[in-house]
């Protein structure tokens, strides 16, 4: 029993992991929108473009990659 909360939390923590990264995912994609259009540009699209913006993307990536790993390991040790 001990053993499948184990599995149970670290599910939990991929699942959470995933939905956290396509919401920012979404989020910047709307940003991005956003700042095509001269009337909702905020300072925040003068920052944020070019190679900033594909270096958070892939740092994202990176991590989300990272926790799914980690979470993993971690189910497979303590399982």
């Amino acid at each position: 029993m001990l053993g499948s909360t184990k599995v149970i939390i670290g599910l939990l923590v991929v699942f959470v992991s995933i939905f956290m990264l396509f919401y920012i995912f979404d989020s910047i994609t709307k940003l991005g929108d956003n700042c095509k259009v001269p009337e909702t540009r905020t300072e925040i699209c003068d920052r944020l473009t070019g190679p900033t913006q594909v270096m958070v993307i892939i740092l994202l990536i990176i991590a989300g990659f990272i926790i799914m790993v980690v979470t993993t390991g971690y189910i497979l040790l303590t399982a």
